[in-house]
């Protein structure tokens, strides 16, 4: 009897000791995404200050990441979740239901990825680039594990959100954002969209990352870059700004063998005009032959060039140009360094007129 009664209690001690150790583990697993949001939010300026702010103006610069620097933009965001970008003859608008797309004058309805892409990315841009967007999915998160990105330490977690898993990478040292990862386009072919968030800056209090560069891991394109450089906090913003940009590029005039139209935009120094293609061939000009054009009085001789391709062929640093550069609108161009603005002040809306150089 003294046998079983020791054997009893030592069942019993090993019973008590496998519950404990089984409690501490369980203790040990408890998912900490909770402390890291927590301690992400107080590293940035504080989740209440970011969720009081109700209209954004983001100033910056958007364009191909291998570009020294894009083409100038304005972000214009409203909540609950309404966008406006301009950007270098592109005017893109999203008023919480639909997208539009108008560029160079051809307007177009956002769908499928596109549409999906805007709505994201309204709720994004407009909370500071911040894990405010996802709202009550934070609550849901669940940590992935730690992992070593080049030098540094990052805890990774996943946020269901409207039927998708977004991967955020947040650095465990600063407790910064630094990716977000999510599949992105047909499911099929296992593509994803990277959204790297680098050089925090502190604005109105809150740090913002300066430059998001936007990267579709397993299709051939390049990754695209947006830079920061101004965030302002307007009282209100009308909701006209959101609507469908219906704008629409008239023609120029050509009269007695003048082109006049106007200066549609004013990109760095450099102008792009309401002149297309079927406007020069009327007016008689050919690729490699010069036009003559004026602004405010002054006037100055450049070459013609119908293409990218053809045109900086044998251009030298410093030469003008009048080329169709990445758009089907006509742009008048300093090649290299500099711009037009050195010799003219341009501004958009301004007359400009165009004529066939007399050939000596």
């Amino acid at each position: 009897m003294a046998v079983r009664r020791g054997s009893i209690a030592a069942m019993a001690a090993v019973l008590v000791f496998s519950l404990c150790t089984e409690s501490a583990f369980a203790r040990g697993r408890t998912d900490p995404s909770r402390d890291i949001i927590d301690e992400y939010f107080e590293a940035i300026g504080g989740r209440a200050r970011l969720e009081a702010v109700e209209n954004l103006v983001i100033g910056g610069y958007y364009g191909n990441v291998f570009l020294e620097r894009g083409d100038g933009m304005t972000l214009y965001l409203k909540k609950p979740s309404s966008l406006r970008r301009e950007s270098f003859g592109r005017v893109v608008t999203f008023d919480g239901t639909s997208g539009f797309t108008n560029v160079f004058g051809e307007l177009s309805e956002a769908g499928g990825d596109n549409l999906a892409s805007l709505r994201y990315y309204a709720g994004f841009f407009h909370n500071c680039f911040s894990l405010v967007k996802f709202g009550g999915a934070l609550d849901k998160a669940v940590y992935l594990g730690e992992r070593r990105f080049g030098p540094q330490r990052e805890h990774v977690i996943s946020i269901p959100y409207e039927g998708t898993d977004y991967e955020v990478h947040i650095l465990a040292e600063s407790h910064l954002v630094d990716r977000i990862v999510f599949p992105f386009g047909d499911p099929r072919q296992g593509t994803r969209m990277v959204n790297s968030l680098k050089d925090y800056k502190r604005f109105h209090g809150v740090l913002v990352p300066t430059s998001v560069i936007f990267e579709v891991v397993g299709r051939e394109a390049a990754p695209m870059k947006l830079e920061v450089a101004t965030v302002e906090t307007p009282a209100s913003l009308p909701d006209s700004l959101f609507a469908k940009p219906d704008i629409r590029i008239e023609p120029p005039i050509l009269e007695n063998g003048v082109l006049t139209g106007f200066i549609y935009d004013d990109a760095d120094g450099n102008i792009l005009t309401n002149i297309r293609r079927a406007h020069m061939e009327q007016l008689g000009v050919k690729p490699g032959e010069f036009v003559t054009f004026e602004v405010e009085g002054k006037t100055m001789s450049i070459r013609y060039v119908e293409d990218i391709h053809t045109g900086f062929k044998g251009a030298q640093l410093g030469d003008y140009m009048a080329i169709y550069y990445q758009t089907p609108l006509l742009s008048f161009l300093l090649f290299g360094e500099g711009s037009l603005s050195d010799v003219f002040e341009f501004k958009k809306g301004q007359a400009i007129r165009v004529w066939a150089t007399a050939q000596e």
